[in-house]
């Protein structure tokens, strides 16, 4: 069905906007069209409130020198990682696809590797809080001291879906 949004005028002269949807209809010989005019001022102030919040979170996460990854449970898989990763071990974020839990494993020196594992790991994917001091590998070969929190994202009466993982150069 054909649908359009157009700006119309109230009689003080400000603005709002409607969506119209439009749907024929046949009565016998005779061709109508069902039209339906919905004003979406709520959804676009919604929209533009959406939009402003993303961009200043978006603004605090490029700004500071911690690492923030949102870590989706079941199945495992992160749905955000901060620019901070780069600056902080030089790997790119383009994506969060392109990270995957492995990678993000390779990265924790061998020698921590096992307890990160057993302890930081296991709970956080399991949704329960964690908290690590440990070794990271950079790109360029260097080690550096993390403190990695995991804060499950609680919602009322669920079990926990994400995690929020946040990790801090403490070298």
């Amino acid at each position: 069905k054909p649908r359009s949004e157009s700006p119309n005028v109230f009689d003080d002269g400000s603005d709002f906007p409607v969506e119209v949807s439009l749907v024929p209809w046949l009565a016998g010989e005779q061709g109508w069209v069902i039209a339906a005019v919905r004003d979406v001022t709520e959804q676009r102030a919604l929209e533009a409130a959406s939009l402003e919040s993303e961009a200043r979170l978006r603004q605090i996460a490029e700004s500071v020198d911690l690492v923030f990854i949102l870590l989706q449970l079941e199945p495992p898989a992160y749905l955000y990682v901060s620019p901070g990763a780069q600056r902080l071990v030089g790997i790119t974020t383009g994506s969060p696809a392109d990270a995957d839990l492995t990678t993000a494993m390779s990265l924790v020196h061998p020698d921590d590797r096992a307890a990160v594992e057993r302890g930081f790991m296991v709970d956080s994917r399991a949704g329960r809080p964690a908290e690590s001091e440990h070794r990271l590998l950079t790109d360029d070969g260097q080690v550096i001291w993390v403190r990695a929190v995991a804060t499950p994202v609680l919602v009322p009466n669920t079990s926990p879906e994400r995690t929020v993982i946040t990790l801090e150069d403490i070298t």
